[in-house]
């Protein structure tokens, strides 16, 4: 049975070997390319988009956020995640704040003013889509306490998002038009929210 084992350390050898004359890195040749070196097989590809690694990369997004405590706590590798958000949100490090250019395309709805429904569009990068965001969290607490109205209206006033084609679209801050699109419409932000791939 001793000559049916395996040789790992002439494999490894081997692998490296082949590697380095198809004009590889050693790290690429072992299959564990580092965060700036483009990944050489298939299998290491980075997929489109990737709910576990998405999840990172908005705890990346807030301020003060460490790539290596952000991949712990995803169960990710941390250069795994390194080379997605680079990939997918055109991350980068400038000092210890990261910086991104995210110019993806996302399809949502919002409450567009003189609108009695929820609007479909498609915008591009993530400001624009998350401003969106924030105004429909901001409009179901409005909902829920009327109070908050007066600061809803200040701060969204003539706010508007422009879409891929290059179309305005002014978001509503008229309460009656908030009800029936949020309300009687069970209308969810993530509901429609979804990353184009």
């Amino acid at each position: 049975m001793a000559g049916n084992r395996r040789d790992y350390k002439g494999e490894y050898r081997r692998r490296l070997e082949r590697g380095l004359a198809r004009g590889l890195t050693r790290s690429q040749a072992r299959g564990h390319p580092t965060a700036k070196e483009t990944p050489v097989s298939t299998r290491s590809a980075m997929p489109a988009q990737n709910p576990k690694l998405e999840a990172a990369l908005k705890q990346l997004r807030k301020p003060g956020a460490s790539l290596s405590r952000v991949a712990s706590d995803a169960h990710v590798g941390r250069e795994r995640l390194s080379r997605y958000v680079k990939a997918v949100a055109g991350a980068e490090r400038r000092g210890r704040v990261w910086t991104f250019n995210d110019q993806r395309v996302r399809q949502l709805a919002i409450v567009e003013a003189g609108v009695g429904q929820p609007v479909q569009i498609r915008v591009r990068g993530f400001e624009d889509a998350h401003r969106a965001g924030l105004h429909a969290y901001e409009a179901g607490q409005v909902l829920k306490d009327q109070d908050l109205y007066p600061d809803f209206v200040r701060r969204w006033e003539g706010q508007r998002i422009r879409d891929v084609s290059g179309r305005w679209h002014v978001l509503s801050t008229d309460l009656n038009q908030l009800f029936r699109a949020i309300l009687t419409q069970d209308y969810s932000f993530e509901r429609f929210y979804q990353i184009e791939t």
